[in-house]
């Protein structure tokens, strides 16, 4: 059964090993205070200064955006809405928090696969459509129509986009209000969907349920509406 938590040397033994024993370890055995000291102190010069590169890399400006690295805390609806009006208007375009009434997405400001053809990435991902689902996508939003998900395909399979190259991102995180409780925000949580791969032929992702009727939402009618998984 092991031992209880309130009894287990775990975590300060753990500790030991990282902040007392490998210190010590790796240098002459020698003033083993001021050495471990040493070496505590350049290890956090060196974390400090790979976490400056990576944020001057991202252009992230001192905030970070990994969207593993975080603990569910943050606000995406109200995010959208900073941005929105404005009030950071050195903010990397084009903004990466997208939000409904119901549901906020967010991406990471380093997209996955950063320059793809849409051929290219139809292949890759076994998506025969894809090239007429995001003409009739466009095609929707330049009319403000709403986009079904799924159906029939309105523009040909060798129709002409305004693009050639996307990006694409395998990661994002999504935000809803509580089914509960309408005022309370839950937690954001972490969505992933790869590729396909020798070793995993239909790729590996997150299932989720979308609702494909903008007039009905999850809070209020539930599995009701036209679902799409």
């Amino acid at each position: 059964m092991g031992a209880l938590v309130q009894w287990s040397a775990d975590v300060t033994e753990h500790a030991h090993i990282d902040v007392i024993k490998n210190p010590a370890r790796s240098g002459k055995t020698q003033n083993f205070d001021a050495q471990i000291c040493r070496y505590l102190d350049r290890q956090e010069k060196c974390r400090l200064f790979m976490q400056a590169t990576t944020m001057h890399d991202l252009e992230l400006c001192g905030d970070s955006d990994d969207g593993d690295a975080s603990d569910g805390e943050e606000d995406l609806p109200k995010s959208r809405g900073i941005t929105d009006n404005g009030k950071f208007p050195t903010a990397p375009h084009p903004y990466r928090t997208f939000a409904s009434s119901t549901t906020a997405f967010h991406l990471s400001s380093k997209s996955t696969v950063t320059n793809m053809t849409v051929d290219d990435a139809a292949e890759m991902y076994g998506l025969s459509d894809f090239k007429p689902a995001i003409a009739d996508y466009l095609r929707d939003h330049n009319h403000n129509l709403t986009h079904m998900i799924g159906g029939r395909r309105q523009a040909a399979p060798g129709c002409q986009l305004p693009f050639h190259h996307i990006q694409i991102w395998c990661k994002m995180r999504i935000q809803l209000y509580s089914s509960y409780d309408s005022e309370m925000l839950l937690p954001s949580q972490a969505l992933h969907a790869s590729p396909p791969t020798a070793k995993w032929p239909f790729g590996r992702y997150d299932s989720v349920i979308i609702s494909s009727d903008g007039n009905k939402d999850w809070l209020r009618y539930g599995l009701h509406a036209p679902l799409d998984l």
